[in-house]
């Protein structure tokens, strides 16, 4: 019994905590998988960070929402149109949203994803 008290305490808190305000973002990390990036805001997120610069392709996904994707990487950016891919050289390499979500978009839940992966 003392055993199900404990579970049923830890499976409330975890309902709780993922209905505060930051708790979606930790949702969506649960879901990344690697190479994969969700955006659902305006926060710039870190992406990749390595040694020495490596080839790197990033693409973004077509469909909703139609949002492009600023790449920063070193001390350049580039824009990424959705459904396009971009090949660059970079140690570390940030994202963000290049225009906010609409607001039926945020009401609804989209996300805009994207991939990172390493080219040889």
């Amino acid at each position: 019994m003392k055993t199900t008290m404990v579970v049923l305490s830890s499976l409330v808190v975890l309902l709780l905590a993922a209905s505060t305000a930051g708790a979606q973002d930790e949702l969506i990390r649960a879901y990344e998988r690697p190479g994969e990036f969700f955006l659902d805001g305006p926060m710039r997120k870190m992406v990749a960070h390595v040694k020495s610069p490596k080839h790197f392709r990033l693409c973004i996904a077509k469909g909703e929402p139609a949002v492009p994707v600023i790449v920063e990487y070193d001390k350049d950016e580039h824009e990424v149109q959705p459904g396009d891919c971009f090949d660059f050289e970079a140690s570390k390499v940030w994202v963000k949203q290049g225009k906010p979500l609409s607001e039926r978009a945020v009401d609804e839940g989209y996300i805009v994803t994207g991939t990172l992966h390493k080219v040889k």
